[in-house]
């Protein structure tokens, strides 16, 4: 009997080193990413936009990192309307940087040369796109990097609005988790160079 007594604070503390172990080891788990499979599948409800002219409308970034350092955050949006391939009125459901207030309606601009060159988006459609705000004027105008536009699909994956050749493999993050590429710009962020004002 006094050796099983002394085997059972032995059996615990085992178990316990046990299930820290596990518990550290899920934790380090890289985040689930979508199967090829089923990014196809999904392709038929968010479609890549190629009615684009990137020679004739240039992004003007040229890495999907410069885009998110040189902008004020990486935002996530509704779409409330169509607007004939321009200056789609979205309602606001989050940010990377926690600079914008959920349920804020903006409009997604960019530039002229591009208009007719960005996707029709249907109503309810959300996006998560780096952007600009116009802090100065009250045209609840925000200006994106429409080369970097993702669809955020109903369980929180992105999907590239644009052909995923736009940027770098390591840039891509078709796939991948919402909340993946929020940590992601953060860090970019972070460790970004002071940006020089306009004007």
């Amino acid at each position: 009997m006094k050796g099983s007594r002394f085997f059972v604070p032995i059996g615990y503390l085992i178990l316990s080193v046990f299930l820290v172990a596990a518990g550290i080891f899920w934790t380090q788990q890289p985040p689930k990413c979508l199967h090829e499979a089923e990014i196809a599948e999904l392709r038929k409800e968010y479609p890549v936009y190629k009615d684009y002219n990137p020679e004739m409308s240039p992004s003007l970034y040229a890495h999907q990192r410069e885009a998110v350092e040189d902008t004020d955050s990486v935002v996530c949006v509704e779409v409330l309307a169509r607007s004939n391939h321009a200056r789609p009125p979205v309602r606001m459901l989050g940010d990377s940087q926690g600079i914008f207030q959920a349920g804020e309606e903006f409009y997604l601009v960019t530039g002229t040369a591009y208009i007719g060159y960005t996707p029709n988006f249907s109503p309810g459609v959300k996006l998560v796109v780096p952007v600009l705000a116009d802090w100065e004027h009250e045209s609840r105008e925000l200006v994106y990097a429409r080369l970097c536009s993702y669809y955020v699909t109903e369980d929180g994956y992105l999907l590239s609005v644009y052909p995923d050749r736009v940027f770098g493999e390591e840039e891509d993050f078709t796939g991948r988790t919402l909340e993946e590429y929020w940590k992601k710009c953060r860090s970019w962020k972070r460790f970004a160079p002071e940006r020089e004002e306009l004007g």
